[in-house]
């Protein structure tokens, strides 16, 4: 998103430069009038329409979009936090003087902006003058997604997905990605396995040629961790196990399950067959993440960011800890799922607060997961707002906005 001067007001564009995300991109601005969507092959391409339009100022959650800075010097960058990547990613994979070149930071709250700072100097060597430099640039703004909740109705919601009104309750379903790269022996060669015997022998081969390709140097490790789960006993538990289970849980209770997912997460048939209601994001404003979460009373899922939202949007939360510590082998993402069990395993984190957010070991999945479901909302959880998201007050892209044209004023 671009941010120019022009005519005396302020023009906000949208640019995508993906080859394969151009149509859904378009459609997530389709109903914002303010917002002119343009598709550019190339960052040549977007210095050009830059110098055209007269624009030096941006707004990126993408971090590659820095690279505009080499091609146009004076370019004011402001970058918008998405998920966790000031924490997880950009300490371990970004370079001190690429974070300096940074004009701006946005961020959900001043947690972010302590861990994020936290982060740095425990990764880099660096001194006092850098952090001060980075730590002025970080501003605390709240998460300007969440602002659409204030104008959703849950019969609304309901009726536009033609879904019932009088269910019990209803569960909303975050799936795991059904990806080979995930460095984790639990998750690769226990959990992830379905379907017939079969099947599960193709699954846990594809995994075996993968890593022999990818992390041949590992795979006596690999293989060590494969005997020591399955003589402990704690790899019978597989994901279809889990969602079987839940599927019985609601059709028992009389509850609606509900699952939203992403097409790169290529769901098995278990999952797609078996919820009441499956979807990928239909539209982005309004989002249908949100949406689906708005209507449900209770969140389950699998280590994801999307914990915030869930808390914004009044559910109980319960994470599944499927890709446990002991059993990494591989630092997949620049430290993500390190910082993940990290904060799996923290009473204080953003994913277990005060036991807001309950945190299911996979030690304990079999017999624990479905225990003591709370359907009681957490609209009121002010504490948790406060510390993670800012502010819940709706006005979260206006602050955004408003660091936008003040620095836009400064230039």
């Amino acid at each position: 998103m671009l941010l120019a001067n022009s005519d005396s007001r302020i023009n906000l564009f949208c640019i995508d430069i993906t080859k394969v995300k151009g149509e859904e991109t378009k459609k997530r601005f389709n109903s914002l009038e303010s917002i002119e969507y343009i598709k550019l092959p190339s960052l040549c391409a977007i210095t050009d329409f830059l110098d055209k339009k007269k624009i030096d100022t941006i707004l990126i959650e993408y971090i590659g979009l820095l690279e505009l800075k080499n091609k146009k010097e004076k370019l004011k960058i402001v970058y918008l936090q998405h998920s966790h990547d000031v924490i997880s990613s950009f300490s371990n994979n970004i370079e001190i003087e690429q974070l300096k070149k940074i004009d701006k930071f946005l961020l959900y709250s001043d947690y972010w902006k302590a861990e994020f700072i936290d982060a740095i100097r425990k990764n880099h060597l660096i001194c006092d003058e850098s952090i001060d430099q980075i730590t002025k640039n970080l501003i605390s703004v709240g998460f300007p997604e969440l602002d659409q909740i204030k104008d959703f109705k849950k019969n609304e919601i309901l009726k536009k997905f033609k879904l019932p009104n009088n269910k019990r309750g209803i569960i909303f379903f975050d799936p795991i990605g059904h990806v080979n790269h995930v460095g984790n022996a639990y998750y690769g060669y226990f959990f992830k396995l379905w379907g017939s015997a079969l099947n599960k022998v193709k699954i846990f081969l594809r995994q075996i040629l993968y890593d022999l390709k990818y992390n041949l140097t590992k795979l006596p490790r690999i293989i060590f961790m494969i005997f020591k789960i399955s003589l402990s006993g704690k790899g019978r538990t597989t994901y279809e196990d889990i969602f079987l289970k839940l599927r019985k849980y609601c059709d028992d209770n009389d509850f609606l399950l509900i699952v939203k997912s992403r097409p790169k997460n290529n769901d098995p048939f278990f999952v797609r067959s078996h919820s009441d209601f499956y979807s990928h994001d239909i539209s982005y404003h309004p989002f249908t993440l949100l949406e689906l979460l708005y209507i449900s009373d209770y969140y389950i899922g699998f280590n994801s960011t999307a914990t915030l939202e869930a808390v914004a949007c009044g559910c109980g939360v319960t994470q599944l800890d499927v890709c446990p510590a002991e059993f990494q082998y591989f630092n997949y993402g620049g430290g993500i799922y390190t910082y993940l069990s990290k904060q799996l395993h923290t009473n204080n984190s953003w994913l277990n607060y005060h036991d807001l957010v309950k945190v299911i070991s996979h030690k304990d999945i079999k017999d624990h997961a479905l225990n003591n479901l709370e359907f009681e909302g957490y609209k009121k959880n002010t504490t948790y707002i406060q510390k993670f998201l800012h502010k819940l007050d709706y006005k979260s892209s206006n602050r955004a906005l408003s660091e936008l044209i003040d620095h836009d004023k400064k230039k």
